[in-house]
Formats: C-alpha cells, structure tokens, sequence
C-alpha cells in the first residue's frame, strides 16, 4: 500500500438523506482507494448506512479548510448535485 496520505473531502448521505461533507484522508492500494474513517464518526455512519460516498479531490483550499473548521465553527452548507454514478 502506498503510504502517501492524500487529502480529499468525502461526500456522504445519512440514512434519512442528510448530505454529509467532512475532510478525509486516503490511501491507493494500486487501482483501489483505501478509506479509513473515524471511530465514531457520521462518516463511518454513514458509509455502513448506504455504501455509497463521493471522493472530492480539489485544488480549492477553501473547501478542504472549510470542512476542517466546520467542526469548531459549526456546519455549513455548500452547494452539492447528487451523483450521477
């Protein structure tokens, strides 16, 4: 496995349809990409609720800053379309 950790923001939905935007690490393992979440963490809650996540890699610091701080300074919205695949 690849030990570089590359930053994303991870896009999940909850079980009652609430979007769900968190800052992530991930791994490549060749063709695969390798996610570790949190225990606890909505994102883990989620990923076992529906299976289903959207790896966003951005070149816009904002967006990865702006899920980091959400944390502290409460949630935000942002402007999200549903996946097409």
């Amino acid at each position: 496995m690849n030990d570089q950790i590359f930053e994303t923001v991870i896009t999940t939905v909850a079980a009652d349809g609430t979007p769900h935007v968190a800052p992530f690490g991930v791994r490549y393992r060749g063709e695969q990409v390798v996610l570790m979440p949190f225990k606890p963490s909505a994102t883990l809650d989620n990923l076992r609720s529906t299976r289903h996540a959207v790896l966003n890699l951005t070149t816009d610091t904002r967006v990865f800053a702006g899920a980091v701080c959400a944390r502290w300074l409460g949630p935000r919205t942002w402007p999200l379309l549903p996946a097409q695949a």
